[in-house]
């Protein structure tokens, strides 16, 4: 039988906590929930903002059937503020958040919880993120560029996929829970927050997948997150020459003749723009 070395031990890891927010999200809520089943010893917190197409129920149903998950059902003033309820209730001392339409990919939680128990000094965990459609058939991975220093988010568009993206609950109390003004690009605000003043680490791993379908908010509002991206950019000291005006070049110029191209001239256009291998425009 295999024993530890002498004086040795495995890094202690960290509990984390996985915060649900939903709002009439049935028709996806239940893979959402297997995705989080399958990761061992985490601390999970639903939080419904009144749903009336059965969410409510399942989210009940699936708690008693999960203890010690916990969950409440109430008015709020939108995804920021029921992803902030949950933060509260969280018992992890590493934390993320995953939407009812989204999924967490097997070992993700043991994955990022290795590398904190590894790496104590660290305060973020990120990796790469599969677009799938609604029925969960791929599309495309985020972050291709492969920014790998989370401080550049201050001069670029967000390249932080926020599924499958963990960090210490402490964070939150030293830079404040996420803006409730924001609908859409919490996140991103959130992540320009700690930019440069956190340490955080990429992990290049498909660690979560993204549903775009026609009910989603990005599905729906797409302008809307553009406008949120612009107004965080410049709120936390983001300047009109920077490499955040030339992706959102790249993505309002170029984006729409670069999905109909055909491979070959795909490479010329990456070439020419000095985009990695396999980049896409849009993100």
């Amino acid at each position: 039988m295999m024993q530890a070395s002498p004086g040795r031990s495995a890094p202690r890891r960290e509990p984390v906590s996985i915060v649900v927010p939903c709002l009439n999200g049935v028709r996806f809520l239940p893979e959402a929930l297997r995705s989080i089943e399958a990761q061992p010893d985490v601390d999970v917190v639903v939080v419904d903002g009144g749903s009336t197409d059965g969410s409510r129920e399942l989210i009940e149903a699936w708690a008693r059937g999960h203890p010690p998950a916990r969950w409440l059902s109430e008015p709020d003033r939108g995804q920021a503020d029921a992803i902030n309820k949950g933060l509260g209730l969280a018992h992890g001392e590493i934390v993320t958040w995953l939407n009812a339409d989204d999924r967490l990919e097997p070992g993700t939680v043991a994955r990022a919880a290795r590398e904190f128990a590894e790496r104590p000094e660290l305060d973020l965990v990120w990796g790469f993120c599969l677009v799938v459609d609604a029925e969960g058939r791929p599309l495309y991975v985020q972050n291709p560029f492969v920014r790998e220093d989370f401080s550049a988010l201050r001069r670029h568009r967000n390249f932080v996929p926020q599924p499958g993206c963990f960090f210490r609950r402490a964070l939150v109390e030293r830079f404040g829970p996420l803006d409730v003004s924001y609908h859409y690009m919490f996140d991103y605000e959130f992540f320009l927050r700690l930019a440069g003043n956190v340490e955080a680490r990429f992990v290049p791993e498909v660690l979560a997948s993204f549903r775009i379908h026609p009910g989603s908010k990005t599905s729906r509002r797409h302008r809307d997150f553009l406008r949120e991206e612009r107004r965080a950019f410049a709120a936390h000291g983001g300047r009109l020459l920077s490499p955040f005006t030339l992706d959102l070049l790249r993505y309002r110029l170029l984006g729409r003749p670069f999905d109909l191209a055909k491979e070959p001239v795909r490479r010329i256009l990456r070439r020419v723009m000095g985009l990695p291998a396999g980049a896409r425009i849009r993100p």
